[in-house]
Order: C-alpha cells, then structure tokens, then sequence
C-alpha cells in the first residue's frame, strides 16, 4: 500500500530561477532514493506538491518538509492510503507557473506524454482546485 499526501505552503523569500533550480534537483535526488514520486507545482511564492511512495517514506519526507525553512504555512489537503500512483514516471515532475522559461525542464507538467497525469489529478481533485484559487485570490488583495 501507497501513502499519498497532497498539501500547500508558501515560500518564505522570494525563489529565483536557480533556486526553484536547485529545490527540485535536491528534491529529484531523495525521492530517488526513498521511492517517492509526485508532482510540484510553483506560482508566485505558492507550492501545491503531490508525494506518493511508501507510507514510511512519506512521514519521513512531511517531517523534513516541516523543518524546511524554504516555506511554511503547510497545509495538508489530503492523505490517503492508495494502490496507484498518479506519477509513477517522476521522481518530481514540476509545473512553474510564473517563469515560462522554466517550462521547458524535463518533467515538465505540459509535456504531452504527461498531460494525462496532470488532468487526471486535476479531475480528482476539484475541491482543492477551488480552494487553491480561494487563497490566491485572498493572498493578492
């Protein structure tokens, strides 16, 4: 059985280019290791991150994750026990939505092969989605 965890967090400074760079190769590197796939989304200081893999592995990244001083505010928005994962192909698939020259890295979410994965969870998870926009919009005014 699989763990997955789907939360929200806002960057505590400001994450140029080779920050985000850096975030997501450091990222790629231990889930490689632990098993973990998943999906991280960024816009504007706001992360939106799916982790899938083994339950153990899972507590141990949300407890790292907890101490990381790159964001907080983390939100869980669900935690669930499932067989499949969503992106069995991407130790860390990104989606930049504020910096289109980030667009091009490979697992990119707008690589067609990937598309489905990223409407799949889309689909999923409508009530999240409308949250997410909730706090954008409270966030920009």
């Amino acid at each position: 059985m699989l763990r997955r965890v789907i939360y929200t967090s806002l960057a505590t400074y400001p994450l140029d280019k080779r920050a985000l760079l850096d975030l997501l190769h450091e990222a790629r590197g231990f889930n490689h290791i632990d098993g973990i796939t998943g999906l991280l989304m960024h816009d504007d200081g706001h992360f939106l991150q799916v982790i899938e893999g083994p339950a153990s592995e899972i507590a141990n990244l949300l407890q790292r994750l907890a101490r990381d001083g790159r964001h907080n505010h983390l939100e869980i928005h669900e935690d669930v026990e499932t067989e499949s994962r969503l992106f069995p192909d991407w130790s860390m698939g990104f989606g930049e939505m504020s910096d289109p020259a980030l667009a091009f890295l490979p697992g990119i979410i707008s690589q067609t092969d990937q598309q489905e994965r990223f409407t799949e969870l889309v689909n999923r998870l409508p009530d999240l989605a409308e949250r997410l926009n909730l706090e954008l919009g409270e966030s920009a005014t």
